[in-house]
């Protein structure tokens, strides 16, 4: 599975700033923020825990304070980028919300309790 997400950049002041995932290689000595796949997977995890649908997402984005910086991503785009194919959303959605409600309670329930 790829683990790797183009670059976003903006333009701030005379300047872009860029927000790199971590690991991408930074040649020209201008700054960049960094972006882990931890990150990303935080964003991804809150649009999966609305379970219902309630709040309608359809971007998760990234605002660096420091830098100014917002950068929007289309969730459809961005799980694309993340998996290499096209990812139905609502039914990965539904498998998050049976995996936490379901199956890892169940899986919790039969572990041996640590000493």
């Amino acid at each position: 599975m790829p683990t790797s997400v183009p670059p976003r950049s903006s333009q701030v002041g005379d300047r872009t700033l860029e927000l790199h995932p971590t690991g991408s290689p930074r040649k020209d000595g201008t700054r960049a923020a960094e972006l882990s796949r931890t990150d990303l997977d935080q964003l991804l995890g809150y649009a999966l825990m609305d379970y219902s649908d309630t709040y309608k997402l359809h971007t998760v984005a990234i605002y660096a304070v420091r830098f100014g910086f917002f950068s929007p991503w289309p969730i459809a785009d961005l799980t694309e980028q993340l998996s290499g194919r096209p990812v139905d959303f609502p039914a990965l959605r539904q498998e998050f919300a049976q995996v936490l409600r379901v199956e890892l309670p169940a899986y919790w329930a039969l572990q041996k309790p640590l000493a």
